[in-house]
């Protein structure tokens, strides 16, 4: 009778095993797959006293086909440059999404609204979803007309000035550039060479370094 009870235990929980089976399988296949791409419209050319261009990447969840992806959630972005040897420059270590929210209020002052950085909002502009298919651009840098200098952009930056000495990655020349995007349910890393060629807004150009291997992780 044992004996019966046993086997009859052992079948029915076969196909309870296949389900969980079948389901991290399913939940493996609808993980994020992130990508990043140079931003086809860069710069992003502001005026703020002084003409300044804003560079960017495009971090995309790629998924897979015919598959319904998920979104990547609560996503941060860390960004380091470092120069052509290696050695680390600027490190910014949760970027700014192009599309979140600016760490600033806006106060009128008789007939003119004016912003004022406001420090305890820079955590709402450090998380972004990034949903299947929908690009969402990471800020790396801005460049101002007439400076050779090259400047790494984080929500900070509102508070210490675009151009903070904290932020300067340096003058005409090649730098790389590291991007660590971490997510709740996905990550991935991905390198890139700047080229700083002059003191124009235009003179930035941002490429897929190649020569050295991105990759993506999983967690």
């Amino acid at each position: 009778m044992d004996d019966i009870v046993k086997l009859i235990s052992q079948i029915l929980a076969v196909p309870a095993v296949t389900s969980v089976v079948a389901s991290a399988v399913w939940n493996l296949l609808r993980k994020p797959r992130l990508s990043v791409e140079v931003s086809r419209d860069n710069p992003k050319i502001s005026s703020n006293k002084s003409l300044y261009g804003l560079y960017s990447v495009d971090v995309v969840n790629r998924g897979r086909l015919l598959i319904p992806t998920s979104t990547a959630y609560e996503c941060t972005a860390r960004v380091t440059f470092r120069d052509i040897r290696g050695k680390e420059l600027v490190r910014v270590e949760t970027g700014k999404w192009a599309k979140g929210l600016e760490p600033i209020t806006l106060h009128l002052l008789k007939t003119k609204v004016i912003k004022i950085p406001y420090e305890a909002l820079v955590p709402s502009a450090q998380y972004v979803n990034v949903r299947c298919g929908v690009p969402e651009p990471l800020i790396l840098l801005v460049k101002f007309e007439g400076d050779e200098n090259i400047y790494a952009f984080s929500p900070l930056s509102y508070v210490e000035g675009f151009r903070s000495d904290t932020f300067k990655v340096g003058g005409i020349g090649r730098y790389m550039c590291e991007i660590a995007v971490s997510c709740e349910n996905t990550s991935g890393r991905f390198t890139f060479t700047i080229d700083n060629r002059g003191k124009g807004i235009y003179d930035v150009i941002i490429r897929r370094a190649h020569s050295l291997t991105s990759t993506m992780t999983t967690s």
